[in-house]
């Protein structure tokens, strides 16, 4: 994913003022409140994205566990037993045996996502954070010329952080794909994802 489009700008604009003999101009502020705005609007959608793409996530895997998973579970148990007819009471007791474990793998499944889910959101939102307090330094540092030097000091090291706090949303989804795939065992796949999310947070 690419970096941010608005800590880019601010991080231009910083480089323009650190090396420049400014004269800062009364409608700087505005822009830098403006850009500021835009940059909650995007934590926004990102955050709207994230919990509509688990969503969907969810809801496939509700589909995954009733359309696929349960029937092979059913008919691969039933293949196991000596051969034998059973009536159709017999047949709903043994079907009835088997649905609390299939549940057991759909809410493991379910609560992977949601675990997940909140890291990702936990994320997002610590990296807006860091866009907050350098689009805030921004505005005081336009608003007063004479605190340029320490400003930009302290606005770098936050710029630093927010441009690299970018998360690659097409891996995600990719992972999340995974643990709705057919074939596998469930608990690797849910470990699986664990671990993918992981090694995708920390790039």
């Amino acid at each position: 994913m690419n970096k941010p489009l608005v800590p880019c700008l601010i991080g231009i604009l910083i480089a323009f003022m650190a090396t420049s003999c400014i004269k800062i101009p009364t409608a700087s502020v505005q822009l830098a409140t403006n850009l500021q705005t835009q940059g909650n609007t995007m934590h926004e959608l990102n955050i709207a994205f994230v919990n509509a793409l688990f969503a969907e996530k969810k809801a496939q895997v509700s589909t995954f566990i009733q359309q696929e998973y349960t029937p092979s579970i059913i008919d691969k148990y039933f293949k196991q037993l000596p051969n034998q007819s059973f009536t159709k009471k017999e047949t709903a007791e043994i079907i009835a045996s088997l649905i609390p474990e299939i549940n057991k793998q759909k809410d493991d499944m379910l609560a992977a996502l949601e675990q997940n889910r909140v890291k990702l959101i936990t994320r997002l939102n610590n990296d807006h954070i860091y866009f907050i307090t350098g689009s805030n330094a921004l505005k005081d540092l336009l608003a007063s010329a004479s605190k340029l030097q320490d400003a930009n000091t302290k606005l770098g090291v936050n710029i630093t952080n927010t441009s690299g706090g970018k998360i690659n949303m097409a891996a995600i989804t990719k992972a999340l794909d995974k643990l709705v795939a057919s074939g596998g065992d469930l608990s690797s796949k849910i470990n699986t994802l664990y671990t993918d999310i992981d090694k995708i947070l920390e790039n």
